[in-house]
């Protein structure tokens, strides 16, 4: 029963010739899916990162510009780690990306003719991350009213774990992943980031083969007008979701048990 909630296999990333990652502030892209975009980079697709806040923070407006220019080194230092080239920084203000129409639009905009989009997941705790989530959902499903070919959407975790559909085997590229890291000295000095991710990366081994010593956890959306319902574990353990869940046990058991019968007769 526990494989109906959470993956007991990796799986093979999705065919991708050209990638998009977006991320709400520099160390996003390598913290929520740095493996997986150096797997990807090992294919030879083309992976563009979008960086959309200056991820400043709170900071006054004398210092912002210091801190913004250090955080952009920090992502490209960490990009070229992982081979990938410098990132698109767009330089909004940190905390204040808001989902509504101009924002899906812009995002919409980067969408054109990519084959998988990296994001945050809509479920994150902080603001900045769940605004960039919920865009990329509403820029894909207009894409579809459109009947444009859709690209393929991978949230990922940083802040707020996910309950995944889809878990990646990074074993071979963590190294990498762990050097690049290592790169945004600047959030490390105030929170050891690295370490939770690395521990959430070992974590999402848990129903893993033993061989798999560290793997990310993303949502795979299969179907853009079921999009807005990304689970959460309070989603997965609602009564009418517990009803459902027990009533295909009970039927898979009857099925079980009728089987064993024919077998011994």
């Amino acid at each position: 029963m526990e494989n109906w909630f959470i993956p007991y296999q990796t799986s093979d990333l999705p065919p991708a010739q050209k990638v998009l990652i977006l991320a709400p502030h520099p160390d996003d892209e390598v913290f929520g899916c740095g493996g997986a975009a150096a797997l990807l980079q090992q294919r030879g697709a083309t992976i563009e990162v979008v960086v959309l806040t200056d991820g400043a923070g709170f900071s006054a407006d004398e210092q912002r510009q210091a801190i913004t220019q250090t955080r952009q080194a920090e992502t490209n230092a960490a990009l070229a780690i992982l081979r990938l080239k410098p990132a698109q920084f767009w330089g909004i203000p940190d905390r204040s990306l808001v989902y509504d129409e101009a924002f899906a639009h812009r995002i919409e905009s980067q969408l054109q003719g990519v084959d998988l989009v990296f994001a945050p997941s809509p479920t994150e705790v902080h603001p900045d991350h769940a605004a960039t989530g919920r865009a990329v959902v509403s820029a894909v499903q207009s894409i579809a009213r459109q009947g444009i070919r859709t690209p393929g959407v991978m949230f990922y975790e940083v802040g707020t774990p996910l309950v995944p559909n889809f878990l990646l085997d990074i074993t071979p590229v963590w190294t990498s992943k762990k050097q690049a890291m290592q790169c945004f000295g600047s959030q490390q000095a105030a929170q050891d980031y690295a370490r939770h991710i690395e521990g959430l990366n070992a974590f999402r081994t848990y129903t893993l083969d033993a061989e798999v010593k560290y793997a990310e956890g993303f949502f795979l959306l299969d179907d853009v007008d079921e999009a807005l319902r990304v689970p959460t574990r309070m989603h997965q353990r609602t009564q009418q979701a517990l009803d459902d869940l027990l009533a295909v046990a009970e039927a898979t058991a009857a099925k079980l048990d009728k089987q064993l019968v024919l077998r011994e007769q």
